[in-house]
């Protein structure tokens, strides 16, 4: 008979408002997070928001950094532009790669310092077991389209720790 092989690797539940954990299993196994990297994206485009560095009905226009990805997408070109609110809807109702590249690249200058901006943040927070490599969570390598050169890593326990601080910000509920 086949044997399937589950992706599960860990879990956590806490209560949103105390931050008490209700329930863990294996929370500081290391995972491949795939598109909740997104959540790491939105958060750091709320928090520039916040910090009035722009606006969510700002214009964004693509760079050709947005030809890093793949579906899924919203199939934006380099040269079109969005708001910063069309963006985030797209990165986490479409789950949009080229979204995450355009916002990234708005709130950094650059794909790389974004990612440097990622990895800052998330060891503030306590994250201390998340490596990002890319703003949605894509593999290296795919056809050879990607330069990163790792995949994403973080732990349910990190993810938490992500989601605690994200929700301290009622204007995500807008996205999710």
């Amino acid at each position: 008979s086949a044997h399937r092989r589950t992706p599960y690797v860990g879990a956590i539940c806490a209560d949103a408002a105390s931050g008490r954990v209700l329930y863990t299993d294996n929370a500081d196994a290391e995972a491949y997070p795939a598109s909740v990297t997104k959540l790491m994206t939105l958060f750091l485009v709320l928090e520039d928001v916040r910090a009035e560095r722009y606006g969510l009905d700002s214009l964004v226009e693509a760079t050709p950094d947005v030809n890093r990805c793949e579906a899924s997408w919203i199939g934006i070109k380099a040269g079109e532009s969005m708001t910063v609110r069309d963006l985030c809807l797209a990165l986490m109702v479409e789950s949009a790669n080229d979204a995450a590249i355009v916002l990234a690249v708005n709130s950094s200058g650059s794909f790389d310092d974004f990612v440097a901006k990622m990895n800052s943040r998330a060891a503030e927070l306590g994250m201390t077991r998340t490596r990002y490599y890319n703003p949605n969570g894509l593999p290296p390598n795919a056809a050879k389209k990607y330069p990163w050169k790792s995949f994403n890593v973080s732990t349910a326990g990190d993810q938490l720790k992500l989601a605690l601080a994200i929700l301290k910000m009622p204007e995500v509920l807008e996205f999710t």
